[in-house]
């Protein structure tokens, strides 16, 4: 198994500080054995090696873009609230595993037309195909749990978007 991305990243600082010190020979070698543990290719190894904590330009889409090798981007806050909470999301997370990953489009469609169907067959069957949660089991999923789908704004967009951010 591979190394993870953290480990190669302290890697990377500790072979960098090596390599600008290091002979030509020496860099070769070094080379050698960083792509080894990494896996990575060598033209990007040897790149990355020169290059790290070093502030360099690159073109991506056209515009110019500064960054530092080595430092991982800063996260992006949030800035639209969430439309659903965990158990909607938890429930929606469900329904699309059971529509077998269907695409948001589709699946708000579906949800529309068969939610009642689903509903007075039994929440049980849902429970047992789908990965809830140990409390969403306790309740066991209540009619109105999936009721409170109907109410709520059930784009596509928003159902793909937020059953992307579950998946992913």
């Amino acid at each position: 198994m591979g190394l993870t991305m953290k480990e190669r990243r302290a890697l990377a600082r500790e072979s960098a500080q090596k390599y600008r010190s290091a002979s030509k020979k020496q860099k070769g070698v070094l080379l050698e054995i960083f792509i080894e543990q990494t896996h990575y290719s060598r033209r990007y190894a040897s790149w990355l090696l020169r290059n790290w904590g070093r502030k360099v330009f690159a073109w991506i889409g056209g515009e110019p873009i500064r960054f530092m090798v080595g430092v991982p981007r800063a996260k992006i806050p949030r800035k639209r609230p969430r439309v659903y909470d965990k158990e909607m999301r938890q429930a929606l997370r469900g329904l699309w595993y059971l529509f077998d990953f269907m695409c948001g489009k589709r699946l708000a469609v579906m949800i529309r037309t068969t939610l009642q169907t689903l509903v007075s067959l039994s929440v049980s069957i849902l429970l047992e195909r789908c990965d809830f949660s140990q409390r969403m089991q306790a309740r066991r999923m209540s009619v109105t749990g999936f009721c409170y789908l109907l109410n709520k704004p059930l784009s596509s967009r928003n159902v793909e978007r937020h059953l992307l951010e579950l998946s992913g």
